[in-house]
């Protein structure tokens, strides 16, 4: 860029002369990343104004509405890290780095096309981790010690792994699901009592069961808070059904309107008859809800989040269909092998593949760049996304990443990690849970470092 040396000429110069930065702040949010940058190298002036104003926050807010649920975690960790930059400086105030998370987001993308990232483990302890979640600021952890009735909730900090509360539980069961909620956790017991707690006061302030479990009944739970609505899913079948080649599973859905943090109300409830839900999370706009109806078919419904009335359905194929979303595509694995992406608004098929491999996929997890396959034996593939809006690219979606492990990791073709189960993923860390000698760890692989 050519630098300006007349400054009457220059209009950017003559607007913060006469104390409009207001102006020059709207001018410079309209640029990208790299037009900000080259704008910075202009003139003091401009220098000074980009780095003393709100341009870089302006433009990271505009990102941030492409991909919100990366944007806010790295968000987290900039919060994260310059506060530990205001106590190195004897808590002097400094100016948030929203121009170092855009750095860092270029960082974290090279770092997973090289297979590079730290590792940091955090010793739980000789219990048994029957669940653990992740947010954009805390790690939470259902234990079972073997001397304790009651099982226990740790709620750790993500960036820190220092412990924030524990939370102890109200029945001798297992906790058997769990969601992050803001301020609040809401645990499952295999009992169908649903308990929701609140991590800044370390208290009980919900409890409630959606139906009677009886002995000989075994349950399955999945719930999702959103919005303003939490919707439990209980699932029940007797000991007897087990032994039947069809289950004889109903769906029992409850939604409740979250009106504060202590007060819910059931706003209605549904029986999906001869159906399991198979997984239930929530995108942008919709709650999305897997499921099969015996004996052979497959749902993919989006629901609305104001009133949870069904919005549309993709019908899918019933052996082990999973799914995932991000950054406005949905993407659903049938037969543990074929691929698809999907717009949800549309429901148009925009890619889709067969994956080339023996392993059945079990769970995936989806990235800006890319697709995270942990299959059933707990090996973890990484797929590199194609440009999948570009109906001419012929990129393929099947090369995977090529790199090496640390820590004495050893891999197979496409694999990263190998025996890897209870997994938690997102842009920036994969979470997991080991187990050896009676001893559970937190296993952390920070991709924001290296």
């Amino acid at each position: 860029m050519e630098i300006i040396q007349d400054a009457q000429l220059d209009i950017i110069h003559q607007l913060i002369q006469r104390d409009l930065i207001f102006i020059v702040e709207e001018i410079f949010s309209f640029l990208d990343f790299s037009s900000l940058m080259n704008c910075e190298c202009v003139s003091k002036d401009w220098n000074l104004a980009i780095r003393n104003g709100r341009s870089w926050q302006k433009i990271y807010n505009k990102e941030s509405k492409k991909n919100p649920v990366f944007h806010t975690a790295l968000l987290r960790y900039g919060e994260h890290e310059a506060s530990k930059r205001q106590d190195e400086n004897n808590h002097l105030p400094l100016r948030f780095p929203f121009k170092r998370l855009f750095n860092l987001r270029q960082k974290i993308k090279k770092n997973w096309a090289l297979g590079k990232y730290s590792t940091t483990v955090l010793k739980i302890g000789k219990v048994l981790v029957t669940r653990h979640v992740m947010d954009e600021k805390r790690i939470a952890l259902a234990l079972v010690a073997g001397d304790q009735l009651l099982p226990i909730i740790k709620v750790v900090n993500r960036w820190t792994l220092k412990v924030e509360c524990v939370l102890t539980g109200s029945f001798e069961k297992d906790i058997i699901y769990l969601q992050l909620f803001g301020d609040m956790i809401f645990g499952a017991y295999n009992n169908g009592t649903i308990t929701a707690w609140n991590i800044t006061t370390r208290q009980v302030i919900q409890q409630f069961h959606d139906q009677t479990v009886e002995n000989r009944q075994l349950v399955q739970i999945l719930f999702h808070a959103a919005g303003c609505l939490f919707v439990s899913c209980l699932q029940f079948v007797s000991i007897r059904g087990i032994h039947h080649k069809c289950m004889n599973y109903d769906t029992h859905i409850t939604i409740r309107r979250i009106l504060g943090p202590e007060d819910m109300v059931i706003d209605n409830t549904l029986v999906i008859p001869y159906s399991q839900v198979l997984q239930f999370d929530s995108i942008p706009n919709y709650f999305v809800l897997l499921f099969r109806k015996f004996p052979s078919e497959g749902k993919l419904q989006l629901r609305s989040k104001v009133d949870f009335q069904l919005v549309r359905e993709i019908n899918l194929e019933i052996e082990l269909p999973i799914f995932s979303y991000t950054n406005g595509l949905l993407v659903t694995i049938e037969h543990g092998k074929i691929y698809r992406l999907w717009d949800p608004e549309t429901l148009h098929i925009m890619f889709s593949f067969k994956a080339d491999c023996d392993e059945i996929c079990d769970e995936v997890f989806f990235t800006t760049y890319n697709l995270i396959i942990r299959c059933v034996r707990g090996f973890v593939t990484i797929f590199d996304l194609p440009i999948i809006l570009d109906e001419k690219s012929d990129q393929s979606i099947c090369d995977l990443f090529q790199f090496p492990l640390r820590n004495g990791e050893k891999r197979g073709l496409g694999r990263i990690v190998t025996q890897i189960f209870n997994t938690c993923v997102d842009e920036l860390q994969m979470v997991t849970i080991s187990f050896s000698q009676s001893t559970s760890k937190l296993v952390v692989r920070d991709f924001t470092k290296s």
